[in-house]
């Protein structure tokens, strides 16, 4: 009963209601808001998102990868370039190389024994080794002073072995040797010794007259041209023989033990001519017992073995401990 009167008491509250009113509130009420409101929710910004984004991300990543692979084919191919031009540069720059080289003598020693290495052009390379260890035959093969019993060495570009009577001379026109003993001309001036060196091979008195005295500038004799080999030191007899050695203006200079017979300041003298010789572009190669020297000079150093093979190879290395 009672649930009829409230039905009936709303219904005349609904009657009584402005029409106007009701109507308004039926329009403002949140039917339109809920469409308007549905249809503003991002429906267009997914599509946007979903259309847009991942094709300038992909883009992107994209431009990305491919930057990283082609930097990569560059590393690998320039490496590859690189690693090319320095081996045939490498070759190119080689001015001795020996390859098998075993030497024995008539007696059975056998001085070197199969020794394998390249020295470029422009180098300073000790020679160390206890004696008897092929030192200095190691330089007379390079001078074609010996001959190999195996192998081959190549100087400047050329075959030693296979020179002729005829050629040898010219090769060691290309070459300076300097002498533990200097072997100089004892009837001969410090300026007759230096020129003799030109001479053999046939230069004229006007280069004489030009390089002689230049040599000997060099090696601070300069006021010595006169004196004979019996009126010099060991060490001015040494920097003669240095002059000597360069005043053709060779590829290569072969020293050996050019400090053996010198107290420890006038040997790093005579070492310090050959680096200043060295520096100019000539290459030199310096056996020595002298370990100071090496250790001080720190330069490569090939320490030839007892049984003639080469025990080690080192730039900038040190005289080994024990030889």
């Amino acid at each position: 009963m009672e649930k009829d009167n409230n039905k009936d008491n709303n219904k005349e509250l609904a009657e009584e209601l402005p029409v106007e009113l009701n109507k308004e509130l039926a329009e403002e009420l949140p039917v339109e808001p809920n469409k308007e409101l549905a249809e503003e929710l991002p429906v267009e910004p997914n599509k946007e998102l979903a259309e847009e984004l991942p094709v300038e991300l992909n883009k992107e990543i994209a431009e990305e990868l491919n930057k990283e692979i082609a930097e990569e084919l560059n590393k690998k191919v320039t490496k590859k370039l690189d690693k090319e031009v320095t081996k045939k540069l490498d070759k190119e720059n080689i001015i001795i190389k020996m390859t098998d080289v075993t030497k024995i003598y008539p007696n059975g020693v056998k001085a070197l024994n199969v020794i394998n290495i390249d020295i470029s052009k422009g180098e300073f390379v000790f020679i160390v080794g206890p004696t008897g260890t092929g030192k200095s035959t190691f330089l007379k093969l390079i001078n074609r002073e010996e001959t190999v019993t195996e192998g081959e060495v190549i100087v400047d570009g050329r075959d030693v072995e296979k020179l002729s009577v005829n050629e040898v001379p010219y090769l060691r026109r290309r070459l300076g040797v300097i002498f533990q003993d200097f072997k100089l001309l004892p009837r001969k001036t410090c300026y007759e010794n230096v020129a003799y060196a030109l001479q053999v091979i046939g230069a004229g008195q006007r280069e004489i007259s030009y390089k002689v005295p230049r040599a000997l500038e060099a090696v601070g004799l300069e006021n010595k041209g006169t004196r004979y080999p019996d009126e010099l030191s060991g060490g001015e007899k040494q920097r003669v023989a240095i002059a000597r050695a360069f005043v053709n203006n060779p590829v290569i200079i072969l020293a050996d033990e050019p400090t053996g017979n010198l107290d420890p300041d006038t040997s790093w003298e005579i070492t310090q001519l050959l680096i200043n010789l060295n520096s100019r572009g000539t290459t030199v190669l310096m056996a020595t017992h002298d370990k100071s020297i090496v250790n001080r000079t720190r330069k490569r150093v090939v320490v030839l073995h007892t049984d003639g093979t080469i025990f080690s190879d080192q730039e900038k290395g040190g005289y080994i401990h024990g030889l």
